[in-house]
């Protein structure tokens, strides 16, 4: 498993991100018992088309290279899951003006994210932005995708002022 790691490190150009990851392990029920099987589920995240496919010929490689030097099976099962979301520049100025006019300056830019979102598979067909509306309490620090998040309700009107006065200002 620790090959998995050296795909980033030499197969994906070094200025381009990309993450591997393996998330799910399942080898046998005995601690006495070599098992019969192991499977290990994953995910990998990048934001660039050419470090995605570095990475699935990488894990490739590697399945194959493990079979032969341990004479044992190896299948990979490699599933393209979403494609990276970008933001349309014309729609994010659009938008980021109207959030302005509506709520004033509240609202400003990320950091790119390699988290995965099925809307990028409508941003590769028109041009779209990705919206975060800030939604913690005053005072916590946990996050979304969080046993323990709990949500500053208030943030639903807030976005929904955000999307209606963009969706006015587009359609004007």
């Amino acid at each position: 498993m620790g090959q998995l790691q050296t795909i980033v490190s030499r197969d994906v150009r070094a200025l381009d991100a990309c993450v591997v990851t393996v998330g799910s392990v399942h080898a046998g029920e005995a601690r006495n018992i070599i098992p019969e099987r192991c499977e290990l589920k994953g995910t990998v995240r990048s934001r660039q088309p050419e470090a995605r496919d570095a990475a699935e010929a990488g894990l490739r490689r590697l399945c194959e290279g493990v079979g032969l030097s341990f004479r044992a099976g190896c299948e990979l099962a490699y599933r393209r899951g979403t494609p990276p979301i970008f933001n349309d520049a014309g729609m994010l100025q659009r938008t980021m003006g109207a959030i302005s006019a509506q709520l004033g300056d509240v609202a400003f830019d990320y950091e790119p994210s390699m988290g995965g979102e099925d809307f990028a598979l409508i941003a590769q067909m028109v041009p779209s932005f990705r919206l975060l509306v800030g939604s913690s309490q005053p005072g916590r620090s946990d996050k979304v995708h969080n046993p323990d998040y709990q949500p500053d309700e208030r943030s639903i009107a807030f976005g929904t002022l955000a999307l209606a006065r963009t969706t006015v200002d587009l359609l004007s």
